[in-house]
């Protein structure tokens, strides 16, 4: 019974010093300390191991992760991406502060930020005058002409028939149910993914922005490389002179001259 009671009193003194300590660490780092609640917690679920607690807590890690702020959780989705320049803290919270955790409007406005001038100038104009059909266009004539990527990145447009009649064409029974259904629903592009697990997914505006933002540097270089195979896009009842109008007009002014395509006349810029 005495060997018993004096077990009880050497834990007792062990909880109380890992609480001065934790209250200690804490306080070093000017954080708020742990409850005697979220202790006790932690030592009857995983021991008298101080550094593991200290590292779980401060990290709202384990049995802390419910602590965990919308911040923090922002910023481990940051983490996740592959970036060539990672994000600095302050630019992660100078973004949060004002726009929330939207992860895919901080990577979208990032990939801008860090576009050369010229590639971010065509980019904008591009983004400014094509319409979502427009966007959808220029991605697919990427898509064949670059051959980067399978064939089932393609965009298909719902109120397009040539490419109802491909999918009806090339699609199994339920597979161009799912089409209907989808068509019923509003959504007027998808991409089927074929050559893969044949999964069938929408794309809405926002997405197809989204993915010509995270491939442009790409499609940019395409554009130069190859400027007469993006001459024309055309979509149902639409049409432009892409890079008439929209990229060779932004490449001459960079050199300081203009083209008066009326007069097929060129002057400087002063």
């Amino acid at each position: 019974m005495v060997e018993k009671e004096k077990d009880l009193i050497g834990f007792a003194h062990k909880v109380i010093s890992f609480r001065m300590n934790a209250i200690k660490a804490c306080k070093a780092k000017g954080i708020d300390a742990p409850t005697d609640e979220q202790i006790s917690d932690y030592i009857n679920g995983y021991g008298l191991h101080f550094e593991d607690f200290m590292a779980d807590f401060i990290e709202h890690e384990g049995m802390f992760r419910c602590l965990r702020t919308p911040l923090e959780e922002f910023k481990d989705k940051i983490k996740e991406i592959s970036w060539g320049t990672p994000p600095t803290e302050e630019e992660i919270l100078a973004f949060f502060n004002k726009n929330g955790n939207n992860i895919g409007l901080f990577c979208n406005q990032r990939t801008i930020s860090k576009m050369k001038p010229l590639e971010r100038k065509i980019y904008l104009k591009t983004i400014e005058v094509l319409p979502t059909e427009g966007l959808a266009a220029l991605w697919n004539l990427f898509i064949e002409e670059s051959a980067h990527y399978g064939e089932d990145s393609y965009i298909y447009d719902l109120e397009n028939p040539e490419d109802i009649k491909f999918l009806r064409e090339y699609m199994e029974g339920c597979e161009f149910q799912t089409i209907r259904n989808m068509k019923e629903q509003k959504v007027r592009y998808v991409q089927w993914f074929a050559l893969n697990d044949k999964s069938i997914q929408g794309r809405t505006d926002e997405n197809i922005q989204h993915m010509i933002t995270a491939y442009w540097s790409e499609i940019f270089e395409r554009i130069m490389v190859f400027p007469s195979c993006y001459q024309r896009l055309m979509g149902k009842q639409w049409g432009i002179e892409y890079f008439d109008e929209i990229v060779w007009p932004i490449i001459t002014k960079e050199v300081g001259i203009e083209i008066c395509a009326e007069t097929n006349e060129m002057k400087y810029c002063e």
